[in-house]
């Protein structure tokens, strides 16, 4: 499990920034949640352990505030609070993007965050 702590989500070329090269297919009207952040969350809720869509949607909403804020999760103003991104609007998120594309973001992104002396037995 990664220490979400200790890895690159907001620097230059970290998570987030890759992941805005994915394409949005939603249209304009009603969003609330970037695309961005609801993939990001979800890439460090599987980081974390969560195997299925459900465990990604709970562990989503046990993030503190200070993490909801570092993966660019929606504000809302009237609560003055960030809010997670519930688990089937995570799950049409990563139903509607190109996985291949998703998958190539991933596999840069952790190969930038492992050791490079590191030897996988």
């Amino acid at each position: 499990m990664a220490d979400l702590n200790q890895v690159n989500l907001n620097r230059p070329s970290g998570l987030l920034e890759r992941v805005q090269r994915l394409d949005d297919p939603r249209k304009r009207r009603g969003i609330r949640h970037p695309l961005i952040s609801t993939i990001a969350v979800a890439i460090c809720a599987v980081l974390s352990g969560s195997r299925s869509f459900v465990a990604i949607g709970e562990w989503s909403a046990d993030l503190p505030q200070d993490m909801l804020k570092r993966l660019g999760c929606y504000f809302h103003p009237e609560k003055r609070m960030y809010i997670h991104p519930s688990e089937p609007t995570l799950r049409r998120h990563l139903q509607s993007i190109d996985a291949e594309k998703l998958d190539e973001i991933m596999n840069e992104w952790l190969a930038e965050q492992t050791d490079p002396n590191a030897i996988a037995i």
